[in-house]
């Protein structure tokens, strides 16, 4: 085994510098089992939220800073979060000026929307980015984790949530990958059964990574297309819908219009609009993940 280099271990709340190894004990691709060759000389960093309680019938969102620890301008190959059971979702925002803090409320609460380097409504998630393309994460800008918990038993919750990558200095990519996220931000669900439609056409050519929906309790399906007819995502999982991932990537032309729809019960008798609450609130929208991004930054429509 072959030691060298600096990479960090879970330790709550702080970035921890720890001998990690390289070469030898790279990572593994997370599909085939198999090196990932754009990994081979790669540095890995963990870092994990403090403890949550999430009481009985308790939903919070719960954010994190966490300084910029390495100096430099960073491409991110792989990265990986994991959520404990009770999760609703879970973001890795870049951030300028950053510091290392405790945990906190998020200061925009469920509304948290800045440039991101991974997202994830699953309590494991993993994303690979192609040979020669990388998450960009400059070295002027920190990271914010954000949690969504929603607890619907009737016993306290003790959560948990890590982040981590893999990554190469930026300089040794040859495209940034960025994100996509297209939101349906006027929604308004009358009660009964009903579906809302949005649509954005893109501005320059695409290869589309990745796709996914992320909806509240009273959605029960979503889909989106694209303009010649075929189907970039369909899910009924509000909760926890599994990502699409496009290999060999999906190319999109400048001019191409995306499309996405939810289907909603609404058994409330109120009409219910787009906010934060999973159970007293609803969303529609389309994420996913593309690239070449010139600057890293993400294609999006009605941010909140």
């Amino acid at each position: 085994m072959v030691q060298g280099k600096l990479g960090v271990v879970r330790a709550w709340g702080a970035w921890v510098l720890l001998p990690a190894c390289v070469v030898s004990c790279s990572s593994s691709d997370s599909k085939t089992g198999e090196p990932s060759t754009g990994l081979v000389d790669s540095q890995h960093y963990e870092v994990a939220m403090e403890t949550i309680l999430v009481p009985p019938g308790g939903e919070l969102y719960k954010c994190q800073d966490f300084v910029n620890p390495f100096g430099k301008d960073i491409a991110i190959l792989h990265s990986k979060s994991v959520m404990s059971l009770g999760s609703h979702h879970f973001a890795a925002f870049r951030m300028e000026g950053l510091t290392t803090a405790a945990l906190t409320d998020c200061p925009a609460g469920g509304f948290e929307a800045h440039e991101f380097v991974h997202a994830s409504q699953t309590p494991e998630q993993e994303t690979s980015y192609p040979e020669g393309v990388g998450r960009f994460l400059p070295a002027s800008d920190g990271l914010r984790l954000q949690v969504h918990y929603l607890n619907t038993s009737q016993d306290p919750l003790s959560v948990q949530a890590t982040f981590s990558m893999d990554y190469v200095d930026a300089d040794r990519i040859e495209q940034k990958a960025g994100g996509v996220f297209l939101n349906n931000l006027g929604l308004k669900v009358p009660p009964g059964k009903s579906t809302q439609t949005k649509s954005w056409t893109l501005t320059d050519d695409i290869q589309l990574l990745t796709a996914v929906s992320h909806m509240h309790r009273h959605a029960v399906d979503f889909v989106s297309t694209i303009d010649d007819g075929r189907q970039l995502f369909e899910s009924k999982d509000w909760d926890g819908p599994k990502v699409a991932d496009f290999s060999p990537p999906l190319a999109l032309t400048a001019g191409t219009t995306i499309t996405w729809s939810c289907s909603f019960e609404n058994d409330t008798g109120d009409t219910l609009t787009f906010g934060e609450s999973a159970s007293k609130n609803e969303m529609c929208i389309f994420n996913g993940v593309y690239y070449p991004s010139a600057d890293g930054s993400s294609i999006t429509q009605n941010l909140p």
